[in-house]
């Protein structure tokens, strides 16, 4: 049995943030910045936040997403039911595993959904990208493009887009 990665604890917290509508990840990371951790981003007073971001971005997170329980459960069993042989964890921009190519983009994301191991995000990667809506056999092929090129120790990565993404 492959051994469970630590969760970051405060993934709910981070999936609050990045599914808020109306927040950048700019703003989500001039406050991360200026109040430390997602947990106390949203215990910030509006007021406060508002300093750093604006009203609107400030408003936005003083308002849980109405999917936000059901995103939130979605993720919870994702991590807990990973395919045999495979391990899932959430990566954030605080974790000591965060990739570091990643910290070099202008615009890194603050938070990753990894299945497999966070070694290879720091190679050379690669996206198979297609249609947002294949056909059966399309989807197939890219999922086998994707498994074969994973097998052969490419890092594959994904946007997690609608289709094959």
């Amino acid at each position: 049995m492959t051994p469970t990665p630590p969760v970051t604890p405060d993934w709910p917290d981070w999936l609050r943030l990045v599914t808020t509508p109306g927040v950048s990840t700019r703003q989500l990371r001039q406050l991360l910045s200026v109040f430390g951790g997602p947990s106390q981003v949203l215990a910030a007073s509006e007021a406060d936040r508002a300093h750093w971001v604006g009203a609107a971005a400030a408003a936005a997170l003083s308002r849980p997403p109405a999917d936000a329980p059901l995103r939130c459960a979605r993720t919870e069993h994702w991590l807990a039911h990973p395919p045999a042989g495979c391990v899932h964890q959430i990566l954030t921009l605080g974790d000591a595993a965060y990739p570091q190519a990643f910290l070099q983009l202008s615009d890194p994301p603050l938070m990753l959904y990894l299945q497999g191991q966070a070694a290879p995000l720091d190679r050379t990667a690669l996206a198979v990208v297609g249609s947002r809506n294949p056909t059966p056999q399309g989807r197939d092929n890219a999922q086998a493009f994707a498994r074969d090129l994973a097998a052969s120790g490419m890092c594959v990565v994904s946007g997690l887009a609608l289709g094959i993404d």
